[in-house]
């Protein structure tokens, strides 16, 4: 009888997320991919160490980046020092402290990762509004941020339309 409950319920579950329509399912997708880009970073920076993490994600940066059809996916890495230390999409932000970095609203960008971490130590969804005069306010980036060890941070990031 259990098993047939929880087939019932996945089965709603199926069905709600088909009947959410493309656009929500896009969203997951993006969800899913922009996570699934963090995770990837992260274990490149644990086998590959601070040093060559940070030469590959600052040198080698089109190789860390995701094209149209990949949401426009790419990374940003801070220390807890909330130091920008490589953005494989805006690398003039390496350097930058990302306390000083805000967007339309004024929030930081060290603030709203920090604080969703502070939440969910273990990895956060982040999302950040579009800070182009171009673009709705209600579009921006997708995130999801990871530690990387005690000193560091690596957040991918995905386009939203």
């Amino acid at each position: 009888m259990r098993a047939r409950g929880f087939g019932f319920a996945f089965g709603l579950g199926a069905l709600a997320a088909l009947a959410a329509g493309p656009s929500a399912q896009a969203g997951y997708a993006r969800q899913a991919a922009t996570k699934a880009y963090a995770l990837k970073a992260v274990q490149f920076y644990h086998g590959a160490g601070f040093a060559a993490a940070r030469r590959a994600f600052t040198r080698q940066r089109q190789a860390w980046r995701g094209g149209p059809a990949d949401f426009g996916l790419h990374l940003v890495a801070l220390g807890r020092d909330r130091e920008v230390w490589a953005d494989t999409a805006f690398p003039t932000m390496n350097g930058l402290n990302a306390d000083d970095l805000s967007d339309p609203h004024g929030r930081s960008l060290g603030e709203t990762v920090f604080d969703a971490l502070a939440k969910s130590p273990r990895g956060a969804a982040v999302r950040l509004p579009a800070g182009s005069a171009t673009r709705d306010v209600a579009a921006g980036s997708e995130g999801y941020c990871l530690p990387a060890d005690a000193r560091n941070v690596i957040c991918a990031w995905s386009e939203s339309e």
